[in-house]
């Protein structure tokens, strides 16, 4: 979640109030929201605007029968009332470098990216209407090589914005599409407990392919 404008987040935390000392905390429970130099500054202008100490975490956030967890390798990020500059970025937690094999897991279904004929995408991070689009096979080469589509996971339906979708063919028959949380978690919308972790460029390629 990048440093939203003001005029977004003041009337909900409004609601709050003002309080000191560390029984104000407020918690904010979702996906990368105090992650980075955006993050911070968000949190930042929150717990100035709130006179309370405000923390978020630097990577997703997982809902699971009831249990919250969180992501490996993220933090807390916490801004203080009354602090002068924003606290020193953290950056979110990056999945170990590798490729990913050709083989493509889908529930009931084996492929290989082989059989892979065509992708579109739609950006959907504050754009209901937008429209999808094809992308070339240079393109879609580069993109797909970033999803770990050979090791799918649960960890529990993540509590993040739905920023783009890619749908994705596989031959003449078989069209599968995909919710992509914050640019970097894709859930399968036909077997939606099958969720695919990317690789660090794919959300740099993803937004290049989106402009």
């Amino acid at each position: 979640m990048a440093y939203a404008a003001e005029q977004y987040w003041k009337p909900p935390f409004q609601m709050l109030g003002t309080s000191s000392g560390r029984d104000g905390l407020v918690t904010i429970l979702s996906c990368h929201t105090g992650a980075k130099a955006n993050g911070a500054m968000l949190l930042f202008k929150i717990a100035a605007h709130l006179g309370r100490p405000v923390r978020a975490r630097t990577g997703f956030t997982y809902c699971k029968d009831g249990i919250l967890s969180f992501e490996t390798g993220s933090e807390w990020q916490e801004a203080a009332p009354g602090a002068t500059v924003p606290p020193v970025a953290i950056e979110p937690p990056k999945r170990p470098a590798r490729t990913p094999a050709g083989a493509i897991k889908l529930a009931g279904v084996q492929l290989d990216r082989s059989q892979i004929t065509a992708v579109e995408v739609r950006n959907r991070l504050f754009n209901d209407e937008a429209p999808w689009i094809e992308l070339q096979k240079t393109v879609t080469s580069q993109l797909i090589q970033q999803i770990e589509f050979d090791q799918p996971d649960y960890p529990g339906e993540p509590l993040a914005i739905e920023t783009a979708r890619i749908r994705i063919r596989f031959g003449e028959l078989l069209v599968r599409e995909f919710v992509i949380y914050n640019d970097r978690l894709l859930q399968d919308t036909t077997a939606p407990t099958n969720f695919y972790y990317t690789q660090p460029d794919f959300s740099l390629l993803l937004r290049a392919a989106l402009q």
